[in-house]
């Protein structure tokens, strides 16, 4: 089981606990909303809002990087084409100069 699994796994575990013991009525009032709720739910919406914005700030780059990642994969794939060429040039090389100049090889 991958590492990420287990601890979405605790994660889920621990805001259940904390949901449970934190069970007490709040009441928030934001502008002119009023919201009568349990502490608990407060909090944890709280953490998925600011998860949900972390995420949000973080894709741009999550896209960045996998673009560029696949243009270097391009360029690797590109280089070793032209390092194959040059090496059977190369060798080509060799041969014509081993045929050439017998008594050096």
């Amino acid at each position: 089981m991958p590492i990420s699994i287990l601890l979405a796994l605790l994660i889920a575990l621990v805001a259940v606990v904390f949901a449970l013991q934190n069970a007490t009525t709040v009441t928030i009032a934001f502008l002119a909303w009023h919201f009568d709720g349990s502490l608990a739910l407060l909090l944890l919406l709280t953490l998925a809002v600011g998860f949900l914005i972390g995420w949000l700030a973080a894709t741009p780059s999550l896209f960045r990087h996998r673009l560029e990642k696949k243009s270097l994969r391009k360029q690797i794939a590109k280089l070793e084409e032209h390092l194959e060429e040059e090496r059977a040039r190369l060798a080509v090389l060799q041969e014509q100069l081993e045929k050439e100049n017998p008594e050096s090889g």
